[in-house]
């Protein structure tokens, strides 16, 4: 582990005084530096060569105390210097500051850094406070500001961006923004898709991908699903954080009519995938052995078809789980048809039990029963008696349909149960009827290492 010394001069510092940095320099070395680290960049970047290398120092350990000539040496921004100063300490190192009498190794310097912290979350909240008084003014304003694909910022109000963008080297023409922002929205009309629109733009202008944010040709599928249902095309002022929108402000190139077809077909569009979805029969299921979270599903599209696989939830977003295997849905399929043919016998049992078990009546029904025949065998012809009847009658009917559908329940999940006595079962039926199947019958499939380790089903005993 080294002493280092780090020195830090703007461009303007050097100009105005050509021997700053060899002054710094010298002072740390005196000091004890055995190493120097030396930027040339403005103190309110971040990203500067020398410092972050030292800091990689840091994390790793390679480095004892930092020396610097005054604080803002390593930053002029308050809470980045607390971030910065707060990873030294953690890697258990020192940082001294020769002009500011601050050495963190010393109580009173300690002090003096919780002061500084102190003052860094001060202005953090007062420059959020700025920032949010800046915002409501700007609203109260009623003044854009920020444009989505097709429009620019002009004198606080949304305006169609008609300055050249993109041309074309066969015809020569000459596209705009807002050209492009048009002509997707007559092809998404014509084509009905999102993802064939994408690939009519790629295949006309050459390019890749579409995005959201407004950094030149860059969309993506959802960002065009975010644009469409963006109030400013359609001429609105449009303020996300509040969601707050002020009605035509300016000009549109989507009427609302238009944006409410817009909304039929991406809805259709997106019912259209999800009756697809029982191609997962096991979505749902499938659980990682190690964490416990949740998988999640990935898909693969070779000349052969489509390949389900599924992957550890925690692994695929965050990669802390060591569990990081894919496994195919064959193999969950074949692991559950499995577990539900050694079960076989046992579930044949549980559905003999709940044949014979089942009742043909109930009380209530008996005592309604009782009640009709007191009433019946009262003499004449009282229109009261005989309304009271009518109403007996009426509810003995409806206690009986209630107990006829729970028979009725019953022998549906008697079907379930036994259906997986033929381990051929599965392969019988379609993958809706399957993917019922398997959430009546099955709670959780284990996966650990590209295998399936545990089948845990509901009516295990």
């Amino acid at each position: 582990m080294t002493i280092v010394g780090y020195a830090r001069i703007s461009s303007r510092e050097q100009i105005e005084d050509s021997q700053a940095l060899e002054q710094q320099c010298d002072r740390l070395k005196k000091a004890g530096s055995e190493k120097l680290y030396v930027d040339v960049e403005s103190g309110s970047k971040d990203n500067r060569p020398q410092f972050n290398s030292m800091m990689e120092g840091v994390s790793k350990g390679h480095i004892k105390k930092i020396i610097i000539t005054r604080l803002d040496r390593l930053t002029r921004s308050l809470p980045t210097l607390r971030k910065t100063i707060d990873k030294i300490e953690k890697n258990g190192c020192h940082l001294q500051a020769l002009d500011d009498s601050i050495e963190t190794g010393t109580a009173a310097g300690r002090f003096q850094i919780n002061m500084l912290g102190a003052l860094a979350e001060m202005e953090v909240d007062r420059l959020s406070e700025r920032t949010k008084h800046g915002w409501k003014y700007l609203r109260s304003q009623r003044r854009a500001i920020k444009s989505p694909f097709g429009y620019r910022v002009e004198y606080g109000t949304h305006v169609l961006d008609t300055e050249p963008f993109i041309g074309l080297i066969e015809t020569r023409e000459v596209f705009s923004k807002s050209d492009l922002a048009q002509e997707v929205i007559q092809v998404f009309f014509k084509l009905k898709s999102i993802r064939a629109m994408v690939h009519h733009m790629n295949s006309k202008y050459g390019v890749h991908s579409f995005s959201k944010n407004n950094k030149g040709l860059n969309f993506t599928p959802n960002g065009f699903c975010y644009w469409f249902r963006n109030p400013v095309i359609r001429g609105h002022t449009y303020y996300p954080v509040t969601q707050e929108i002020f009605h035509d402000t300016h000009e549109k190139i989507l009427s609302e009519e238009e944006y409410r077809d817009v909304q039929k077909i991406l809805y259709f569009n997106n019912r259209s995938k999800r009756s697809h979805s029982w191609k997962n029969d096991c979505v749902g299921l499938v659980y990682c052995k190690r964490c416990q979270s949740k998988c999640v599903t990935k898909h693969s599209y070779m000349k052969q078809g489509e390949y389900i696989y599924f992957q550890c939830r925690v692994y695929f977003s965050q990669k802390t789980c060591e569990n990081k295997k894919m496994i195919r849905i064959e193999k969950i399929r074949e692991a559950i048809t499995v577990a539900l043919s050694q079960k076989s016998l046992e579930i044949a049992l549980i559905a003999e039990s709940e044949e014979t078990n089942q009742p043909t009546t109930s009380p209530k029904i008996q005592e309604m029963e009782n009640q009709l025949t007191s009433l019946t065998k009262i003499p004449g012809n009282n229109s009261a008696i005989q309304e009271a009847i009518a109403q007996i009658q009426n509810q003995i009917e409806a206690e009986r349909f209630l107990l006829l559908e729970t028979k009725e329940e019953s022998a549906s999940r008697e079907m379930l149960l036994q259906a997986f006595s033929d381990p051929m079962f599965y392969l019988k039926v379609d993958e809706e009827e399957r993917g019922r199947l398997f959430r009546e019958l099955v709670d959780k499939v284990f996966i650990d290492e590209g295998e399936v380790v545990e089948v845990k089903l509901k009516f295990s005993s």
